[in-house]
């Protein structure tokens, strides 16, 4: 697959937050600890003059893959992009095959241009990194939350806190990183043939939109529509089996085509602490679900 139709693969699936099938869950039954998450998404970074970016970060079975989509350019021959990482104890990552080839995006308010890059895990620790994106004559650094950078096919290790070494906190302090804005995760298949999947928002937000979804029976016509009292569902956060965090409903929607419902949450705050991972427990009607996250996704 060329590195269009990968772009295109990737970002469609998470489109509908994770509505797609997956592997069934059965109601009632908790997820065994693993940490499945799906797309870490950055806004559109700020940059003045053009051109501008935005990022997206997904897991693979060999390694981190890291989507820049650059705005603003007619001919990609006039952008360089470079792209490499960084962790909290100062060592640097090249992305696999070196910088990447841009190819084209979408078309609609202007071209946008694709670049992939690959990166090998770098073990499974988890530990915080940076993305530095070198365009043209701007560099950019985009912030990777601790227990995202490992390979998830090994089991979750501890996530410490390792003294960072002076050079990285002067690097840090300078670099004015950006945060993340959104992580998804899918939990899966759930009672009646449901599907739930979690948006986690950052950047000053901290909330999560827990999205209910249903296949419609008659093309544009569901057989029984959402409601907004039922099935009722909640959300709090266990560390270590204790309660560590809870979240305040919001609000609700449902959406134009029936098939979605989402509910909004917001965590009570909560700053500082070791960091844990932790499981966000999820109850939709009689039935409690489970998506294990590092601490990073809902601590300050």
């Amino acid at each position: 697959m060329n590195a269009s139709g990968r772009s295109a693969s990737v970002l469609a699936s998470a489109v509908l937050a994770g509505l797609a099938s997956v592997a069934a869950a059965q109601p009632g039954e908790i997820d065994k600890r693993s940490h499945k998450w799906e797309l870490l998404i950055y806004g559109q970074a700020p940059s003045n003059p053009d051109p501008k970016f935005g990022a997206s970060v997904y897991q693979m079975p060999s390694g981190l893959g890291i989507q820049v989509d650059v705005f603003g350019v007619k001919d990609p021959n006039l952008t360089t992009l470079k792209i490499r990482m960084i962790n909290e104890l100062g060592h640097w990552f090249d992305p696999v095959g070196g910088n990447p080839l841009p190819s084209v995006g979408r078309v609609g308010r202007g071209i946008s241009w694709n670049y992939m890059a690959d990166f090998k895990w770098p073990g499974n620790a988890g530990r915080k990194a940076w993305i530095e994106v070198a365009l043209n004559n701007q560099t950019t650094y985009l912030e990777l939350p601790y227990g995202f950078f490992r390979d998830p096919s090994q089991a979750l290790p501890v996530l410490d806190s390792p003294e960072v070494p002076a050079r990285i906190q002067r690097f840090v302090e300078g670099a004015q990183a950006q945060s993340w804005d959104v992580v998804i995760y899918r939990v899966g298949k759930i009672q009646n043939d449901w599907q739930l999947s979690l948006r986690c928002k950052r950047n000053g937000d901290d909330r999560v939109e827990l999205i209910l979804y249903k296949e419609d029976v008659i093309l544009g016509k569901s057989r029984k529509h959402w409601r907004l009292d039922e099935p009722s569902t909640s959300l709090h956060v266990e560390e270590n089996g204790k309660p560590a965090l809870r979240a305040e409903l919001l609000d609700q929607r449902i959406h134009p085509d029936n098939m979605r419902r989402s509910d909004f949450y917001r965590w009570s705050q909560i700053s500082g602490g070791d960091r844990a991972w932790g499981n966000l427990k999820i109850k939709v009607g009689d039935f409690e679900y489970q998506c294990t996250v590092p601490s990073s996704v809902y601590r300050n």
